[in-house]
Order: C-alpha cells, then sequence, then structure tokens
C-alpha cells in the first residue's frame, strides 16, 4: 500500500497484493485501511489543491504549512485502530519479576518526567497543557497510587510480553 502525492496535489492510495501478506484476510484488511485512508485522502487533497496556484519559490512553504493542517485533519479521519497486544493473559510473573516491577514502573516515570522537563514542562497543581504544567513532575514515591499503579501496569505487561514471546529473565548472581 502506498499514499501517492502528486505534484498537482492529488492524492491517491495505491495497494497491490505483492505489498500485503499472502492471507486473504490480510488482503481485506489492507483493502478496507487503504479505502478508509482514500477518504482521509479527500479531506486532504482540497489543502494541497489550495498551494497549486503559488509560485515556486513558495511551494516548498507551503506544502509544509499544509503538511502540518493535514496532520490536524487526519486526526478527525476515522480509521478504526484496534489494539492487538501480545496476549498475555496466561502468564503468571515469579515473585522475583514482581518486585522488579516496581523498579521498571519507577523507572518509566523518571524517564518520562525527562523528557517531560526536556520539553519545557513544569510541575503544575493542575494539568494544564498551554502552559505545559503536569502535577505528575514529582518523585515517583510522591505520585498517588492511581498514576503509579499505570507505570505498575505498563512494567508488568512489558515483563509479561517478554515471557510470552519466549525469553527469560535472569538476574546475574
Amino acid at each position: 500500500m502506498r499514499f501517492v502525492m502528486s505534484d498537482s496535489g492529488s492524492a491517491s492510495v495505491e495497494t497491490t497484493k505483492d505489498d500485503m501478506h499472502d492471507s486473504q484476510a490480510d488482503f481485506a484488511h489492507w483493502q478496507q485501511l487503504a479505502g478508509k485512508l482514500q477518504v482521509c485522502a479527500e479531506v486532504i487533497e482540497p489543502a494541497f489543491r489550495k498551494a497549486d496556484g503559488a509560485a515556486l519559490r513558495h511551494q516548498s512553504y507551503h506544502r509544509q504549512h499544509i503538511a502540518k493542517q493535514a496532520s490536524t485533519q487526519r486526526r478527525s479521519c476515522h480509521v478504526n485502530y484496534v489494539p492487538r497486544p501480545i496476549p498475555t493473559e496466561d502468564i503468571t510473573l515469579p515473585d522475583d519479576l514482581l518486585q522488579l516491577t516496581e523498579k521498571l514502573a519507577e523507572n518509566a516515570h523518571d524517564h518520562w518526567a525527562l523528557q517531560r522537563l526536556g520539553d519545557g514542562w513544569t510541575y503544575g497543581a493542575e494539568r494544564n497543557d498551554p502552559q505545559k504544567q503536569h502535577p505528575c513532575l514529582i518523585p515517583y514515591d510522591q505520585l498517588p497510587n492511581s498514576e503509579k499503579e499505570y507505570d505498575r501496569n505498563a512494567a508488568m505487561e512489558t515483563l509479561k510480553a517478554i515471557i510470552a514471546l519466549g525469553y527469560r529473565i535472569e538476574k546475574d548472581e
């Protein structure tokens, strides 16, 4: 499947069976997705047409600007995203890995906080996206239990997925 944008600004989606898995189900899935992307392309294409009359020296600027507009419009296109996580329902973590979960949760929070701080966010009593303030920019041990649980669940599911994929996690003695 390819999303094709011509120099004239028209958009299209091309699919070939060679680009997809052999199974009919996969082909049907990709065909359905291609149809939805075509709808998105029809939403985006008029924005590109507006740039067609611009002088060549401004064409790059217009395309970048329109790409930003298209990005916003794409969010409103209703592509049916169906999450397919690795099945972990049958995985039971041993006690030593359950203890590791808390360390990983704290580490994940610290990485998230570093990224936010690096992006200019600061602590705020309430979340305020325009002012880049977030109440969870605090040490992990000071987080409310609901926030810790979110990080713990992500860490635990990651450990379970590693095991479900056939890997072993062992601590060096």
